[in-house]
């Protein structure tokens, strides 16, 4: 069972840690476009 588990969970980890990254680059654009109308 560990040993199954350890391979997918960097995979998951890194994915996950992509999306994050993803979503707050995309929070920061909107941020960034949102000041820019105001």
């Amino acid at each position: 069972m560990n040993v199954e588990n350890r391979p997918k969970s960097p995979d998951k980890y890194q994915l996950s840690r992509k999306e994050s990254v993803y979503l707050l680059k995309k929070n920061s654009v909107e941020l960034v476009f949102n000041a820019g109308i105001f």
